[in-house]
C-alpha cells in the first residue's frame, strides 16, 4: 500500500529562492496586490502533484496485489452528502472493497463531505486497519485539498482533538461503536470528540488508528482544514492551574542587546500576570554601559539575578549553568529578543507543564 515519505523541498528555482529568503516582500506583495497571491503560492510551493503521483497513488498495475492483500471484504458504509457526484465517482474506482449506503450493524462508517473524492485505494486501507490484531475503532488518514495542499496528521493527540477537528474528513468510525454510545446522529467535531471518548473508554489508546497516507482529496476551501467553519483559528485550550502556584525560573542569556533586553525583561516584570517568578539574566560579557546600567537597575528587583556566564557564546552551555542555579520547579527559557504579548503567557504554559 501506499507510504508517506518526506513531504519533498521547493526545486531550486531562483524565484522560489528569492520568495523564501524575503517572507517579508511576499506579504507586502499579498497585502498590497490580492490577485498575485496564486502566482505567489506557485512560487513557494513544491512540485506536490508529482510527489503524489511517485509516493502515494495507486494505479491499475497495482489491483491484483491490493485485492490479493485486502481478500475477502466487508462493506463499508459511506454516507454521501446530496449530489456528490465527485464522491460517487471516485467510489465507483475502489479496489477490492464494496461499499454501501445502507446502515450497517457491524464494520466502519465513514462521512463524505461535498466535493470530497477518495483515492482508488482508501477502502482498502480503512479495511486493512480495521483487521488490525488490536481491533481500531476509530481510523484516520492524511488527505490534502487544491488550495492548502497535504494535511499530514500526527499521531493522536487528545489535546489537539479537543482544540480543533483533528480528524479532518478522512476519518471511519466503528459501527458497533456509534451504535452503542447512540452517536449516529453526530456529525463533525462533536462526533470526532464522542466517539474518541467512547473508544478511549472501551479499548484505551490502541482503538485510534492513524494511517499515514493521503487518502482523501478535499473540495477548495478559502481556510485550512483544521479550522473551523469560517476559518476561526482553533480556540486555545485552557488547564486549571493548580491551588499552590510552582516557583518558575525565566533563564534569559545575553551579550549587550540592549533595546532587545529592555522590552523582554519589561514584558516579564510588567506584563506578566504570574506571581512565583525568578527572572535569571546570564550575562556573556557584555561592555554595553547602558545594558550594564540596567543590570544594576534590575537587580534591585528581588525577583532578578544576574548571573555572568563569561567566555565564548555557548548557548547550550548558558542555559546549562543556569539551570543549575535556578530556584524554580519550572525552567522557561527565552531568547532575549522575546517580548510579551499576553499577560496570562505563562499562566497557561505552567497549567499545561504541571497537570
Amino acid at each position: 500500500m501506499a507510504k508517506a515519505p518526506p513531504i519533498p523541498t521547493a526545486p531550486a528555482h531562483p524565484l522560489r529562492r528569492l520568495m523564501r529568503r524575503l517572507p517579508m516582500l511576499r506579504r507586502a506583495l499579498a497585502a498590497a496586490l490580492p490577485y498575485l497571491q496564486p502566482l505567489l503560492r506557485w512560487i513557494e510551493s513544491p512540485r506536490y502533484d508529482r510527489w503524489f503521483a511517485r509516493w502515494q497513488a495507486s494505479g491499475p498495475g497495482d489491483d491484483a496485489a491490493i485485492a490479493a492483500l485486502v481478500g475477502a471484504a466487508a462493506p463499508i458504509r459511506v454516507i454521501l452528502p446530496p449530489g456528490a457526484s465527485a464522491a460517487r465517482a471516485s467510489l465507483a474506482a475502489q479496489i477490492a472493497v464494496p461499499w454501501t449506503e445502507a446502515p450497517l450493524a457491524q464494520g466502519l462508517v465513514l462521512r463524505l463531505a461535498p466535493g470530497d473524492r477518495l483515492v482508488r485505494h482508501a477502502l482498502a486501507e480503512l479495511a486493512l486497519a480495521a483487521r488490525a490484531s488490536l481491533r481500531p475503532l476509530v481510523i484516520y488518514a492524511d488527505e490534502d485539498s487544491p488550495d492548502h495542499g497535504p494535511w499530514i496528521k500526527p499521531a493522536f493527540d487528545p489535546d489537539l482533538l479537543r482544540q480543533q477537528p483533528a480528524f479532518g474528513h478522512a476519518v471511519a468510525y466503528d459501527a458497533g461503536l456509534l451504535a452503542r454510545h447512540g452517536l449516529t446522529t453526530l456529525e463533525g467535531h462533536a462526533l470526532m470528540r464522542a466517539a474518541v471518548a467512547a473508544a478511549l473508554a472501551e479499548a484505551g489508546a490502541a482503538a485510534i488508528h492513524h494511517i499515514p497516507a493521503i487518502l482523501l482529496h478535499r473540495a477548495a476551501a478559502p481556510h485550512p482544514p483544521w479550522r473551523a467553519a469560517g476559518g476561526a483559528p482553533p480556540a486555545r485550550l485552557r488547564v486549571p492551574m493548580p491551588n499552590l502556584l510552582p516557583l518558575v525560573t525565566v533563564i534569559v542569556p545575553t551579550r549587550d542587546a540592549t533595546a532587545l533586553m529592555a522590552a523582554c525583561i519589561e514584558g516579564l516584570l510588567n506584563r506578566t500576570d504570574y506571581a512565583p517568578l525568578e527572572v535569571l539574566i546570564c550575562d556573556n560579557d557584555s561592555t554595553d554601559p547602558a545594558l550594564l546600567r540596567r543590570f544594576a537597575d534590575w537587580a534591585r528587583d528581588p525577583r532578578i539575578r544576574i548571573l555572568p556566564c563569561p567566555g565564548p557564546f555557548t548557548f547550550a552551555a548558558i542555559n546549562n549553568r543556569a539551570a543549575q542555579e535556578a530556584r524554580g520547579e519550572i525552567l522557561v527559557f527565552l531568547n532575549n529578543d522575546t517580548e510579551v504579548r499576553h499577560a496570562d503567557w505563562l499562566n497557561e504554559m505552567v497549567s499545561h507543564a504541571v497537570r
